[in-house]
């Protein structure tokens, strides 16, 4: 369809819509805008062609489906993008970079990207000015850190260290000490008990009550004849077996 306008004077102007020339006889094949967003369309006499990059390509072209065919390496999904150069982009799975999501992440930049997607704040995997390492194997890192910070990422001052390692110190120290007292008290109740029993003493414990037995000689006044009772609170180390010859009077309560 043309619409025509008459001046007054000496020309007139015509306004195609799907046409173009002075009197909308030649057709305009790029009136309905065949050609890709990033691209610009010619008319050619006869059709029509998208020049996109400086040149034609099915890529400038609006049908231009640039997912048909496109994989992304296997490592990704291809979504449509009519502002970028190739008309479309690839959404890469986790592991994955590049165009076509061809490069694997190495371990550093695996750890970056984990920690912005829990989008805790800091998505910088060494802090204070540490530097990420990837370790040979490509699959774990290491941080590299300035001499006044340490830590798996560099958190840890060395003052902060110094701090920890004095600490540590004191209460190995600590723990250290208590077990020698301990051991040192039980090994003074394991040799009186021993010296005891040299001298022929026989430590007993009797429903509840502790005795101490010491053999005596024939003229003894005991009245058994056999021994004498002495309590003593040395503990509670093993029982030791009773005198056969002890009776129920021979216990002696404190």
């Amino acid at each position: 369809m043309c619409y025509m306008r008459v001046d007054s004077e000496t020309y007139r102007i015509s306004l195609c819509l799907g046409y173009f020339g002075p009197s909308c006889t030649r057709k305009d094949y790029c009136y309905l805008e065949p050609c890709a967003e990033n691209a610009r369309c010619e008319n050619t006499g006869v059709g029509f062609k998208c020049i996109c990059d400086g040149r034609e390509d099915a890529k400038c072209y609006a049908s231009y489906k640039p997912c048909l065919n496109e994989t992304c390496s296997g490592n990704g999904v291809c979504k449509p993008s009519p502002g970028n150069a190739d008309g479309f982009e690839c959404d890469c799975k986790r592991r994955w970079k590049g165009k076509r999501c061809e490069i694997p992440l190495d371990a550093c930049e695996l750890e970056e990207k984990r920690l912005q997607e829990l989008d805790a704040g800091a998505t910088v995997v060494c802090l204070n000015n540490g530097t990420c390492l990837n370790n040979p194997n490509d699959v774990d890192f290491h941080c590299q850190c300035p001499p006044e910070w340490g830590g798996s990422r560099c958190e840890i001052s060395t003052l902060q260290r110094l701090t920890i390692a004095i600490s540590s110190s004191i209460s190995a120290f600590i723990v250290l000490t208590a077990v020698a007292i301990v051991a040192i008290c039980v090994g003074k109740k394991v040799a009186a008990k021993k010296r005891l029993l040299s001298l022929g003493f026989i430590y007993t414990v009797n429903g509840g009550q502790k005795t101490m037995t010491m053999p005596v000689g024939e003229n003894s006044d005991d009245p058994d004849g056999q021994s004498v009772h002495i309590y003593a609170d040395i503990g509670d180390p093993y029982v030791l077996p009773r005198n056969d010859n002890s009776t129920a009077n021979d216990t002696l309560t404190p």
